[in-house]
């Protein structure tokens, strides 16, 4: 998605926590290639010209997949004088371009390279003059090459899905994204973030869809010819990549929030699930608004689900368009929500459209925020243990990253401006936010942001801008926080021991990171230190490579815990006997700081197990969900001296439990333990209201061998819905129903993303049971989708589904598939299975 969620900050540095879904695999990350040249300086574009407004007469050749285009474009030279006008236009045929020259538009002479369209404007023009341009166009941007990142996997800039009509069950749609640049390849503009211009569009369509674009519908007009034109204008500036236009038979769901009308746009059969999808809105606005102290700054806000989009989502500028997956029901709205992605969106409407990074290389004055705001939602909604583990998880992702990846958040030298889409820009910068909210206040970290956005409101901003107004507010110089957190790389790895003497205890924490590539940190940190059955809370500041701080104290500490609300975006190694994690489980306020004891004991030996399943049983009483999920999944059942009564306390979890992903965790260890005792169990709750309890039902009710096992499969067989596609399908694999084939080639043309990641693993171990022929069929499917899909990890696990199947000539078409990749990652994978 341009856009991601927010994090905290364990320092106890667990392990990282199980996900939800079991992972099929993990694509190694890329190494650093020794003696790479140093990437190329990235500044903010030149602006020779100011973009001042953008109309656009667009209508669209579904069988050619092009735009016919007429833009009209009104611009000023920015300071000195121009003779000519450069647009970024990528693919474009060209027809005329014509100049205003006093009343009358004359055509005048332009070049045409394929990428950017240069202009002869026959004279200078000053900066006081204004400019009206008008460019006649066939846009064709399925005939341009395409990259893509790991965030946007694709920048066509505009996508027709499903475009002649032959895909059942897709519906016909057309839909643009144009972060970073890619808006370009469907109208000609100055295609840079640093531009900002208002807009009209006119959209002509047949009838029977629905338009969306940016602004307020001004009318529609009925056309002779069974089309319409729809007219949107944006009377605000924003800048081009948030230009957007979306077009399809989406029913509309109206909301409000004051004056400002909210609609929400979905295919017929999700529409009456709209309010429970985007119901939150309007509390959102309210909340971010009031924290702000700045209202939503534009006209409407509506938001859309398209088909087969790339990236997660994106706040097009008052139309945040989004993925499938927000295609929920209200049974399957029980399991999850996707507020995180919808507050996202949101609060990128004050932070990237309402004040926007000047360059790619900002990104993270856009991401960072956004980030940062998706556990402020969730903990002002959900609780404060909601915020914390979505904290915890933002800061896995960025860890993670920092294996292969270690760059500042601002940088200035990049491969391709997609690179900054990464976690750094997005995890690691909405961290960050929340450390400084939390060491300068929360009063005055909301003021700091009203006033950047008061006096940067429609401009474009760099680093600067930020600690200046923050600097403004506190009164503080806050270069120090800005440059190592802003302006470096890397993170902070700390490593504490304790030494207590009577009546004393020593701290000794040191700075352990690399300060060849990583600074001297400057920490504010918080200590609590338990004696006694009591705490004490002391603020300590790190910053020299090894420091000691001394605390009086009338007893050994029982537990000493360094940053207790898991501020620090870092690493820290503490390491203390299993007794004190048992006591930090217990005692410990922040969940994610008592997931971590929990996490830190399951590493100890087994002549601790006795007090290790102790502790773990309290767990699986926690009020905390992940927290009972965590201990469901780690309990080792072998070593459970009562292994019977212990499975009865987990029934009474997976029967009556509040939330689902306990329900199904604590189902899937009755499934795997004693599946013909539950049976009973799993059989009720295939009809209860979540999938997630229904897909894992259905898995345990199947392994008790039921003789009606195959017949309740069957009535399961046409499911939407994830989990119980994996249910099916792990059933039909298992069992080797071969005569199921045609069911997964069924669901895998319809698929996409992750349900056809499980669906290809499954087709690959089932084909291992079929005939020759079946096999070579199968194997020709996964050598298309593993040569041809869009994303590496389709790619990869139709690969891997191949190396599953064993016939003469199989080898060969493997390496077909490796000779057709280009992505060094796949192909060093590819390498290391062919070496087995």
């Amino acid at each position: 998605m341009a856009c991601k969620p927010s994090s905290q900050i364990p320092v106890e540095s667990p392990p990282q926590a199980d996900p939800p879904m079991r992972p099929i695999m993990t694509i190694p990350t890329e190494e650093e290639v020794e003696g790479k040249r140093q990437p190329v300086y990235h500044g903010s574009r030149e602006m020779l010209h100011d973009l001042l407004h953008t109309r656009l007469d667009l209508s669209f050749d579904w069988e050619q997949k092009a735009v016919i285009g007429e833009a009209a474009l009104d611009l000023k030279a920015h300071f000195y004088p121009q003779k000519e006008l450069v647009l970024d236009a990528v693919g474009f045929e060209v027809n005329w371009v014509k100049l205003l020259k006093g009343e009358e538009w004359q055509d005048v002479s332009f070049e045409n390279d394929s990428l950017q369209l240069t202009i002869d404007l026959g004279r200078e023009y000053a900066k006081e003059e204004m400019l009206k341009v008008r460019v006649n166009y066939i846009a064709r941007p399925y005939e341009v090459p395409s990259e893509g990142s790991d965030a946007i996997t694709d920048d066509k800039g505009l996508y027709f899905i499903n475009a002649d009509g032959s895909q059942p069950g897709v519906p016909k749609q057309i839909w643009s994204q144009g972060e970073t640049q890619a808006n370009s390849k469907w109208f000609p503009t100055i295609d840079s973030p640093n531009q900002k211009s208002t807009q009209e569009m006119f959209l002509t369509v047949d009838n029977r869809y629905t338009t969306l674009s940016n602004g307020l519908l001004v009318y529609t007009r009925e056309n002779e010819n069974g089309t319409r034109t729809d007219y949107w204008k944006m009377d605000l500036p924003h800048s081009p990549y948030l230009f957007m236009v979306a077009i399809g038979e989406f029913e509309v769901a109206e909301d409000q929030w004051g004056d400002i009308s909210l609609r929400y746009l979905m295919e017929k059969e999700y529409a009456p699930y709209a309010k429970h999808i985007f119901g939150n809105t309007p509390e959102m606005m309210t909340f971010f608004s009031d924290k702000l102290d700045y209202p939503f700054p534009w006209p409407k806000y509506d938001q859309v689900v398209v088909r087969e989009y790339v990236s997660g989502a994106m706040e097009n500028t008052t139309a945040s368009l989004y993925m499938d997956a927000l295609n929920m029901d209200t049974i399957a709205l029980n399991d999850y929500n996707w507020d995180f992605i919808i507050a996202h969106e949101l609060f990128h409407h004050w932070f990237g459209d309402l004040v926007t990074c000047e360059s790619w290389s900002n990104l993270t004055l856009n991401e960072a925020f956004a980030n940062f705001c998706e556990a402020e939602w969730l903990g002002y909604k959900y609780g404060a243990a909601e915020a914390a583990y979505h904290n915890y998880s933002e800061l896995q992702t960025y860890l993670n990253e920092v294996s292969s990846k270690q760059v500042d958040l601002i940088r200035y030298r990049y491969a391709d401006k997609e690179d900054m889409f990464d976690a750094h820009s997005y995890s690691k910068g909405g961290l960050i936010l929340r450390m400084l909210k939390n060491y300068i206040g929360e009063e005055a970290f909301w003021a700091s942001l009203n006033l950047y956005l008061k006096d940067n409101a429609f401009q474009t901003v760099e680093l600067a801008n930020l600690r200046l107004a923050f600097e403004k507010i506190t009164g503080q110089d806050l270069n120090w926080f800005f440059n190592q957190w802003f302006l470096a790389s890397g993170h902070p790895d700390l490593g504490v021991t304790e030494n207590y003497l009577p009546g004393k205890l020593t701290l000794t924490i040191e700075q352990k990171q690399n300060f060849n590539t990583t600074p001297l940190y400057q920490l504010p940190l918080r200590v609590d230190i338990w004696t006694n059955g009591q705490k004490q809370s002391h603020q300590i500041w790190l910053e020299d490579e090894r420091q000691d701080f001394e605390f009086s104290l009338s007893a050994a500490p029982e537990l000493v815990l360094l940053d207790p609300e898991q501020l620090l975006v870092g690493v820290v190694e503490h390491e203390k006997p299993q007794t004190t994690w048992e006591y930090q489980y217990r005692h410990a306020e922040n969940p994610v700081a008592r997931l971590s004891a929990l996490m830190n004991i399951d590493e100890f030996v087994p002549d601790t197990l006795d007090s290790e399943l102790k502790v773990y049983h309290e767990a699986l009483e926690d009020s905390v969900s992940y927290i009972r999920d965590w201990a469901l999944n780690h309990i080792p059942i072998e070593g459970t001296p009562d292994k019977a009564q212990y499975l009865k306390k987990v029934a009474k979890l997976a029967e009556f439990d509040s939330n689902n992903e306990v329900r199904s965790s604590a189902m899937w260890v009755l499934g795997e333990e004693a599946p013909a005792d539950y049976r009973m169990l799993f059989k009720r709750n295939l009809t209860y209201p979540s999938y997630q309890v229904r897909g894992t039902a259905l898995m345990g009710y199947v392994r008790s061998r039921p003789e009606d096992a195959d017949e309740t499969v069957e009535e399961y067989a046409d499911a939407a819905d994830l989990n119980l596609i994996v249910a099916v399908a792990s059933y039909y694999a298992e069992n080797g129903k071969v005569e199921k084939l045609p069911w997964f080639e069924e669901k895998i043309d319809a698929a996409q993303s992750q349900e056809l990641w499980y669906l290809l693993q499954y087709y690959g171990e089932l084909l291992m049971n079929a005939p020759e022929s079946a096999q070579r069929e199968g194997a020709e499917r996964l050598k298309n989708l593993a040569i041809n899909a869009d994303d590496e990890f389709t790619r990869m696990v139709a690969f891997q589904s191949m190396n599953f199947l064993e016939f003469n000539g199989l080898q060969e078409l493997m390496q077909e598939v490796a000779a057709s990749e280009n992505n060094q990652k796949l192909l060093r994978l590819y390498d290391g299975w062919n070496e087995e």
